[in-house]
């Protein structure tokens, strides 16, 4: 669906918060690159969902996820950005004037990579070219000391697997790989524990009946790609997503969060 088509859609959805609001749950949006270019429309996307959410927390989501919190009636919303990239450090100041904490699901092999432009071209984001991305920090992952840094101000990291190559038809030593050891080499450098796992691309064709059974004997949190609204609560084993990205405009974030992209899906 092109741009246009999803702009128009998401206007009639942001016509129609004037008389109902977004549906009861949880939103777990996912974001990628955070371009200085747009910045001021990351910061669009915030004020738009203090306006119309309940921001979460990763301790708050937790604690729903155990039942030690109950859902609020209000409709709530969860941030999570995929990749690790640089330019994400661009967006932790608004995340801060928000009280935003979040979710950053990194590639280790990418933040080792000796040419990690070639790497993000090559494997993160074969064939994709974004022309807003224009600085080093669009196309380099954010660094051990970085993710060190996000930790201590209270953001979770997660793995986005080893290599972001993942498949459904892996063998268990590929699959061990990209799933266990990614965890073992983040918590070794940045001695902290991570029980999230992020799957790569589209999750149905990327993790099979195996690669789930590792998940979820590795991991205590898997988030998906799988597009749909948490609710009444979520499982923690199968968290459902929205992607969002930072160059959208409100109208295609509507969209995204809308009544007529869930009937669509």
């Amino acid at each position: 669906m092109s741009r246009v088509v999803k702009k128009i859609i998401g206007l009639l959805e942001r016509i129609l918060l004037f008389f109902v609001p977004f549906r009861h749950g949880i939103y777990v949006v996912n974001y990628h690159g955070t371009p200085e270019s747009v910045k001021h429309l990351f910061e669009q996307h915030l004020d738009f969902y203090n306006k119309h959410f309940r921001l979460l927390d990763p301790e708050t989501f937790e604690a729903i996820c155990a039942g030690r919190s109950q859902i609020s009636s209000k409709p709530m919303l969860l941030l999570t950005f995929d990749d690790g990239m640089r330019n994400n450090i661009s967006a932790l100041e608004l995340l801060s004037k928000h009280q935003i904490l979040a979710y950053f699901f990194v590639v280790p092999n990418y933040i080792d990579a000796g040419k990690k432009e070639t790497y993000l071209s090559d494997i993160i984001r074969p064939g994709f070219v974004n022309t807003l991305e224009k600085f080093p920090e669009d196309f380099l992952p954010m660094g051990w000391n970085d993710l060190e840094k996000l930790h201590k101000i209270g953001h979770r990291i997660g793995s986005h697997t080893m290599s972001h190559t993942l498949r459904k038809e892996d063998d268990a030593i590929k699959s061990a790989v990209e799933i266990i050891n990614s965890k073992k080499a983040i918590e070794q450098k940045l001695g902290i524990q991570v029980p999230y796992f992020c799957s790569i691309n589209n999750t149905a064709l990327s993790v099979g009946k195996l690669q789930e059974e590792m998940i979820d004997a590795t991991y205590d949190f898997h988030f998906t790609t799988y597009y749909g609204l948490n609710q009444p609560a979520p499982d923690p084993k199968r968290i459902q997503r929205i992607n969002v990205e930072s160059y959208w405009s409100l109208s295609e974030v509507c969209f995204s969060l809308g009544r007529i992209r869930t009937l669509l899906n």
